[in-house]
């Protein structure tokens, strides 16, 4: 056996860098897309298209951005109590909420209950597309970690709240 792992280490080693290329693709992409992103910016509506490119709507209104220190504490517990109740504890994504919700699921046979944190919803409220897939979901999980090494929490919930 040991023979077979010294034979073939530097292939093993470059299949294990292989694997990791497109993770490090998707934080230098992420590193620059938080370095870029201006928190407090006037929010702006969201533009509707018909297919052939032309504008139809609006949902929401430009709004004004309302600081964490606006809004009331109560509002602020209850969301963290129910949304993410280890928020103030984990680096943005929450291993145990993950492994809860996938063991849920999997005795469900279909999925009933999410594992993100308010992080991730965030960085998927803000950079990534709504669909479910397992691309998206690493997209995710490396932006909560690039938005937690670059904001604070109660900056992370402010971004949520507005």
């Amino acid at each position: 056996m040991l023979v077979w792992l010294k034979r073939y280490r530097y292939t093993i080693l470059a299949l294990f860098l292989l694997m990791l290329l497109p993770l490090a693709v998707v934080f230098i992409k992420g590193f620059f897309t938080i370095r870029a992103f201006d928190i407090g910016r006037p929010m702006q509506a969201a533009m509707i298209f018909d297919r052939e490119g032309r504008f139809i709507g609006s949902l929401g209104e430009t709004g004004r951005y309302v600081t964490i220190d606006a809004i009331p504490q109560d509002l602020v517990n209850a969301v963290v109590a129910v949304e993410d109740f280890r928020f103030y504890k984990h680096s943005g994504v929450d291993i145990i909420g993950i492994a809860r919700a996938l063991f849920v699921n999997l005795r469900a046979g279909e999925t009933v209950q999410g594992g993100s944190t308010i992080t991730q919803q965030v960085a998927k409220n803000l950079f990534l597309h709504p669909r479910r897939t397992l691309k998206r979901k690493f997209e995710e999980l490396a932006l909560a970690g690039l938005l937690e090494a670059r904001f604070s929490k109660e900056q992370i919930l402010e971004l949520y709240l507005n």
